[in-house]
């Protein structure tokens, strides 16, 4: 998850040294993900047992105080910042009037959401195989503790409404100056992902862990969904072409450290039939973290298994809260209230 920014001296490739050291703040000497923690205030990305992401287990055990997903979203919100940083694109709230009208309530706290963003291919990979992509809703709470909702994301023959959508505004961002960071255009935003494109059944994996970006800030709340998305081939073409763009991008290719090699280990699988990965294009994913070791030698990755629910009004007006399963179909309901534009999605390639 991107949450906190520091894009002069980290990016996923190996460290760059060509003054003796990378954790300087010099766009030619950027840190690698191994050196991640030299650099000032990121000493958290070298704990062992607290970091994300993970290798989720296939025979991740129940976790008996696990709940459903209590998932709200108000009314009332008309736009979303749409933007496009040095290594991934985001739709965030905090500056509309979007802002605290979507949360997960967890443990008698409430998240709100912040932000969502994309990784190619998937930060977290389940039995040791990765997806083509994952989305992280990085929510935080009063206190600024943070909870992500991560989805990960397969391909098939039909195009993802909902995203199509998105990737359509993502496209109309003007990408400025090549010493900029981060871009963005405030538009249209009036569906909630929780209604929009979740799978109907939120059963989901947990575990606790940290930003996969510099700092690396643990004690972070994940909550993976046991079950994937689906968007077109053409679809993920256009998210990873979009993001070789940008200047300054902090991306590099896959390679066994960070992928398992230069296609990720078991992404194949999660790929529309006669698909293939673009080994040509930059990847932003951090390496897979241990699961324990000296910062915490107990973590473990639970489970739940959401019971079928109901979607009902909530006490606020036009409130729509959802807890377990949908009777939406596998992206959920797609409501047409995004103003869903009539352009061909090839236009992000633009």
């Amino acid at each position: 998850m991107t949450f906190y920014e520091k894009h002069n001296d980290w990016f996923y490739g190996a460290s760059e040294t060509s003054t003796g050291a990378c954790n300087t703040l010099d766009d030619a000497d950027r840190c690698g993900p191994t050196d991640w923690s030299t650099i000032a205030g990121d000493q958290q990305c070298a704990e062992k047992g607290t970091q994300s992401p993970i290798d989720i287990p296939t025979g991740a055990a129940a976790g008996g105080s696990l709940a459903a997903l209590n998932l709200v979203t108000g009314s009332g919100f008309t736009q979303a910042n749409f933007e496009i940083n040095s290594h991934t694109t985001e739709v965030a709230f905090s500056k509309t009037d979007a802002k605290n009208k979507m949360k997960i309530t967890w443990d008698g706290v409430d998240y709100f959401l912040v932000q969502f963003h994309f990784h190619s291919p998937s930060e977290n990979t389940v039995g040791g195989k990765y997806f083509p992509m994952e989305v992280h809703h990085v929510h935080k709470d009063a206190a600024g503790n943070a909870f992500v909702l991560s989805v990960m994301i397969k391909t098939g023959a039909a195009e993802n409404e909902y995203y199509k959508d998105i990737w359509t505004k993502i496209a109309a961002v003007p990408v400025g100056a090549a010493n900029a960071t981060v871009w963005e255009k405030a538009q249209a935003f009036t569906v909630s992902p929780y209604t929009g494109v979740l799978p109907a059944d939120k059963s989901y994996f947990y575990y606790n862990g940290s930003f996969t970006t510099p700092p690396c800030t643990t004690n972070t709340r994940w909550v993976v969904l046991q079950n994937p998305i689906t968007i077109s081939d053409a679809q993920l073409v256009a998210y990873r072409t979009k993001i070789q763009s940008a200047p300054s991008k902090q991306l590099a290719l896959c390679d066994t450290a960070r992928c398992g090699g230069t296609t990720p280990t078991g992404v194949a699988e999660n790929m529309f039939t006669g698909t293939t990965w673009d080994k040509a294009h930059q990847t932003n994913n951090r390496p897979i973290q241990v699961l324990t070791g000296a910062n915490n030698a107990a973590r473990a990755v639970t489970k739940f298994d959401a019971p079928t629910g109901a979607t009902t009004k909530a006490a606020a007006a036009g409130a729509t809260t959802t807890t377990g399963d949908t009777a939406s179909g596998a992206n959920g309901p797609y409501i047409n209230g995004i103003g869903l534009a009539a352009v061909a999605f090839y236009t992000l390639l633009a």
